[in-house]
């Protein structure tokens, strides 16, 4: 069973762009992650096995079963996901064309979303989520709750 991964990390890209997955992060995710572009200018991070699962059903092996749109969905992803390699030292690379699609410069935020990670450019997340604002709380779950029922 895999680890459910929770809550947000402030990290730093090194001088050459580099990061490691955080700590309370490394169980759930696992070695060799995939990273993948993601909705709201985020990137996803699946652990290996997941991302397998995940691209067989957006990538399938007939490239004529898909029609124009989500073979234009398909390309995208094919075109910006990559396995997040580590070096000897535990660190990958994101690739420049993920990093410029979520504005990454040098410091991000790490989120554990469940099954998966999210890593959001520190100021695009502090813009969004930093001031919990009890009113839109308030809407967000309330919104949350009338879904589910």
């Amino acid at each position: 069973m895999s680890k459910i991964m929770l809550g947000s990390v402030n990290h730093q890209l090194d001088e050459k762009g580099r990061m490691r997955i955080p700590a309370k992060f490394r169980d759930g995710i696992g070695v060799n992650p995939f990273v993948l572009i993601g909705k709201l200018e985020c990137l996803y991070v699946f652990p290996n096995d997941t991302a397998a699962d995940l691209l067989a059903s957006v990538l399938p092996s007939d490239p004529y079963a898909l029609d124009e749109k989500q073979s234009e969905v398909s390309t995208l992803i094919a075109a910006n996901s990559e396995e997040l390699a580590e070096d000897n030292q535990g660190r990958s690379t994101l690739p420049k064309n993920l990093k410029d699609y979520a504005h990454i410069k040098k410091d991000i935020v790490v989120v554990g979303k469940g099954k998966y990670l999210e890593i959001w450019a520190a100021e695009i997340f502090n813009e969004r989520f930093s001031v919990l604002d009890p009113t839109k709380i308030k809407n967000m779950l309330s919104a949350l709750t009338k879904r589910s029922v």
